[in-house]
């Protein structure tokens, strides 16, 4: 199973779309029929041909009066360097220069347009790459795909100049980005997990799940359920900074760990659109509570658990926050209240800024012509809401 989406951005002048390589005619002048050359541009504004041709691509050593001036006479002649994108490959590739054909590529699972999560960090991504004036290569790929996954033909010809990966279980991909001749050494950055090989762009999950456990114990309570999913080896690198951040706020408030027990979900937890009733499982996480009267407060692992435990806790006569405080992780999915307003307590992700910094990074390197492993990490921050409370000590 494969899908690919191209995603343009439409400008005043008109989009740089420069992954149309063949199968047009020459562009010809709207008025008389004639045929439109870079030599018609540059007649009409007074320049050579050389400056027209670094002008359309908007080279920095051609000033931005003259670049403007050039491509406004290039739309008004019905020019669009586009459609001279095969010619000018075949000149570049025989004198050796680098080729930029303004296209990344970014790999995201098959339903990140249904989840706010995700469309935020694509979001993103599209702010930089429309202000760039890049195409986007959008490929669907996920851990269940890898047997049946197969890498598009645009990454063999070399038209993609960059990739962004979500989370770590794309190393397969990787992988057989590096080993593709028409790709090889170009810039990867991964978001959220690093991958070996490339750079990162993620969050400070250590931080964020600090604070929330701190903002608890300052509202006195001393002994916590963590909800998560089923833990791997590979999801240990979600787990692990989150873990350490509860331990860390836990020996500064002189509580013990054993006071903060991990519960495991299941998997469709976390996703708003893919829940099932599962009643062993809310059975079992019932259990836990009334087995452990102590527990004041939950930490879900993301808002669309803590949604969940929240009608769970709800239904079995819990009241959230007077007898339990609940806390998610992304602040993606609301919980609203009667009038619409959010009252679920969360870590706040910068997901849109993620996007920005992983798009700003591979374009970055893809005109430096680097590939030079960096990462970077973005603040979280904890939203508080309404629950959260004063712990009800049984």
């Amino acid at each position: 199973m494969r899908l690919c989406i191209y995603t343009y951005k439409c400008y005043n002048t008109f989009a740089n779309l420069s992954i149309v390589l063949s199968g047009f005619q020459r562009p010809t002048d709207k008025d008389t029929g004639m045929k439109i050359t870079q030599r018609n541009i540059a007649e009409r504004c007074g320049v050579t041909t050389a400056t027209v041709s670094m002008a359309l691509r908007r080279d920095a050593r051609i000033s931005p009066v003259t670049t403007e001036r050039v491509w406004a006479a290039a739309q008004e002649l019905g020019y669009s360097p586009a459609q001279n994108q095969a010619a000018r490959r075949m000149v570049m590739q025989r004198f050796g220069r680098k080729i930029i054909n303004r296209v990344i590529a970014l790999f995201l699972p098959p339903q990140f347009h249904r989840l706010a999560y995700y469309a935020r960090i694509y979001q993103g991504i599209m702010d930089v790459v429309t202000e760039e004036q890049f195409a986007l290569l959008i490929t669907l790929f996920h851990e269940e795909m890898d047997a049946t996954f197969r890498m598009p033909q645009v990454f063999n010809s070399g038209e993609v100049d960059g990739t962004i990966v979500y989370m770590g279980h794309h190393q397969p991909v990787l992988n057989d980005l590096h080993d593709n001749p028409g790709f090889r050494e170009r810039p990867v950055c991964s978001l959220v997990l690093p991958l070996t090989g490339c750079s990162t762009v993620t969050f400070d999950d250590f931080h964020g799940q600090y604070a929330a456990v701190k903002h608890l114990l300052d509202l006195g309570h001393r002994n916590f359920l963590y909800l998560s999913f089923p833990r791997t080896r590979d999801r240990m690198e979600v787990f692990g900074p989150r873990l350490a951040g509860i331990h860390q706020a836990l020996q500064e408030y002189h509580v013990p760990v054993l006071h903060c027990r991990v519960c495991e979900t299941p998997m469709e937890w976390i996703n708003p659109h893919r829940y099932s009733a599962n009643e062993e499982q809310e059975r079992r996480l019932l259990e836990v509570l009334q087995a452990h009267r102590e527990i004041t407060a939950i930490l879900a692992h993301n808002d669309a658990m803590a949604h969940r435990v929240w009608v769970l806790l709800t239904q079995a006569g819990y009241r959230v926050p007077e007898d339990i405080s609940l806390v998610g992780f992304d602040d993606t999915d609301p919980l609203p209240n009667a009038s619409g307003v959010n009252q679920l307590t969360s870590v706040r992700l910068p997901l849109e800024d993620m996007g920005r910094a992983s798009a700003r990074h591979i374009i970055r390197q893809v005109l430096n012509g680097t590939n030079e492993v960096e990462h970077e990490v973005l603040p979280a921050e904890l939203a508080i809401r309404r629950t959260t409370a004063t712990a009800c000590i049984p």
